[in-house]
């Protein structure tokens, strides 16, 4: 019989080792180049949108009539409220009332 104060020693073993085989030499893994793709095109979509709004410039077209005027910019141009956000060149316009 032991007694509890007395503990015996345990040796630590250490564990084995094997490399995982998740992927062949030379096979492509084809969810790493779609997700790239995925990042890679919304990134550009980004930088798209963001040279956009740091080049465009808010216009505002008043249109003095006795009816509500209907006012349609032809060509790249983003609504932002009352006013216009448009890149830098020419235009046409269309009112109505």
């Amino acid at each position: 019989m032991t007694t509890p104060d007395k503990k015996s020693p345990e040796a630590i073993q250490p564990a084995g080792f094997e490399a995982l085989r998740t992927a062949e030499v030379g096979r492509p893994q084809h969810t790493n180049l779609r997700a790239k793709t995925l990042i890679g095109g919304a990134a550009l979509i980004m930088i798209c949108a963001l040279l956009f709004l740091l080049s465009a410039r808010a216009i505002q077209i008043d249109v003095v009539a006795d009816a509500r005027a209907d006012v349609s910019v032809k060509g790249f141009a983003m609504p932002l409220g009352s006013r216009y956000l448009l890149l830098p060149g020419s235009y046409t316009v269309e009112a109505s009332a």
